[in-house]
């Protein structure tokens, strides 16, 4: 075999801009491949097919993350059809930017149907699917695909017309089989690494959830007791150590302005921490009517509605003006020292979180109501332990978030990583080239002269067709 040596890797990461090895050409993907085919008439209702929901795709790799059977008559209208060999993309946001699609393989009677927001693509013969798949798959194509989004019912699409124009670089058959080899194996170990960052990042989860069980049953401080001497905890109410316990008013929303005091929302809070990066603001008519939710520094806050419900947050710092809207919950003790401890309660899975749960989803609707929050039950140490226990935990978390950011860290090289392979195969750095490979040029005229059979076969057909139809009515 006559090889050439592989491109520089100096190229840019656009292959639409870089200069193309010998015997590739740059070609639209209408060349290539079908666009959102359907299935033939005729096929049998009742035969079982493969099924793909949208949480079928993977966002790492070709392969379906499982499949579903249904009866092709049940899901033959209203869903995308795809077949065997397939190349399947995510048309809608936030799915398409986060790379969700696949190759449609493995499928039951080799007939596929699933989520209406997918775009289908058929490779045409000489046409290699994970070639595509891998293609499609780069950040340079969704960032661009982002910049087509069209929008219906509040939802925004990529349109079939992004994939029919967008051009990618051909290589040789052969050669596309040898950057797929290649890609394939490289990416296995890239994404054998983000398998185990993301272990550690649930096991720094449930590291979390212990120390807070540790906590808040005092078998984090067992010894500091012993040492000190410590009295028993009490039992107290949350009504009992607070001196207010309210939530914002309804209607607040008219009064959303590009600036002014901060209104805290339930997604401020999704995460058991004030979270202020996306934050509303309101400007009051009546500052008498805003007085009661005004937010002070060791107030607690709670989401009593909506998808967040139980998510609870601490104001640490001084955040300036600020109130809660009718969502959350603003719980101000008696004594605000013991509001760092009782947060810690409030959001260990084994103490407030679970009394939280259970009252939230007791019965019907998701919620809380202001009975429910005063009613929670706290077992209380006495101040100097709760100091210690805070001081423990901040300890414990803060390891956590460091590991954690080096996990983040580590997910964000693997990704460019993933990106600066996919860069480099499509430029024609990856493999080497070989001259004695058909070139894509010849491959391209192959598929127009199929195309062109196939498109006379079905004018035939259709002629055909007409005459029965025609003959029978006489």
């Amino acid at each position: 075999m006559k090889k050439r040596s592989a491109t520089s890797d100096a190229a840019t990461p656009d292959p639409a801009n870089a200069e193309l090895p010998e015997g590739w050409t740059l070609v639209s993907i209408r060349d290539i491949a079908e666009i959102n085919p359907r299935h033939p008439k005729g096929l049998d209702d009742s035969m079982r097919i493969s099924f793909a929901p949208m949480a079928a795709l993977s966002e790492t790799g070709p392969a379906f993350d499982h499949l579903e059977e249904r009866p092709y008559g049940e899901v033959r209208k209203g869903f995308t059809h795809f077949g065997e060999g397939d190349v399947l993309f995510a048309k809608i946001t936030p799915c398409m930017e986060n790379g969700k699609g696949a190759v449609a393989t493995c499928l039951r009677n080799g007939i596929g149907c699933g989520t209406t927001e997918l775009h289908v693509l058929r490779p045409r013969g000489g046409i290699d699917a994970i070639y595509l798949y891998r293609f499609l798959s780069q950040y340079h194509v969704r960032r661009d695909a982002k910049e087509t989004f069209t929008s219906s019912a509040g939802q925004a699409r990529v349109p079939s017309q992004f994939l029919t124009d967008l051009e990618i670089p051909l290589p040789p058959l052969a050669e596309q089989k040898r950057i797929v080899v290649k890609v394939e194996e490289l990416l296995a170990r890239v994404n054998a690494t983000r398998d185990r960052l993301a272990k550690v990042s649930a096991i720094l989860k449930r590291f979390r959830q212990s120390v807070l069980a540790a906590a808040c049953s005092g078998r984090l401080t067992e010894e500091w007791q012993r040492a000190e001497g410590a009295p028993d905890w009490e039992d107290k109410s949350l009504g009992e150590m607070a001196k207010l316990v309210t939530s914002g008013s309804r209607g607040w929303a008219k009064h959303y302005a590009d600036s002014g005091p901060i209104f805290i929302r339930a997604q401020n809070l999704s995460s058991d921490c004030l979270d202020l990066s996306d934050v509303a603001h309101v400007q009051l008519p009546d500052r008498g009517e805003g007085t009661r939710t005004l937010v002070s520094l060791n107030d607690i806050l709670v989401t009593i509605t909506g998808a967040n419900v139980t998510k609870t947050a601490i104001v640490f710092e001084n955040i300036g003006e600020a109130y809660v809207n009718q969502h959350v919950a603003l719980v101000r003790l008696h004594k605000s020292e013991h509001a760092p401890y009782v947060w810690l309660w409030l959001i260990s899975p084994d103490h407030g979180r679970s009394q939280l749960l259970e009252a939230a989803y007791g019965a019907g609707k998701p919620g809380l109501n202001l009975k429910q929050v005063r009613a929670l039950h706290v077992r209380l140490p006495h101040l100097p332990e709760q100091h210690e226990i805070v001081r423990r935990v901040e300890g414990l978390f803060a390891l956590a978030d460091s590991i954690e950011k080096q996990v983040a860290a580590g997910m964000a090289r693997a990704e460019k990583l993933t990106q600066a392979i996919l860069a480099k195969a499509f430029r024609g750095g990856l493999v080497p080239q070989d001259s004695t490979d058909e070139s894509a040029s010849v491959l391209l005229e192959r598929i127009r002269i199929a195309r062109t059979a196939a498109t006379e076969t079905q004018v035939r057909r259709g002629r055909i067709s007409g005459k029965r139809k025609v003959t029978s009515h006489q």
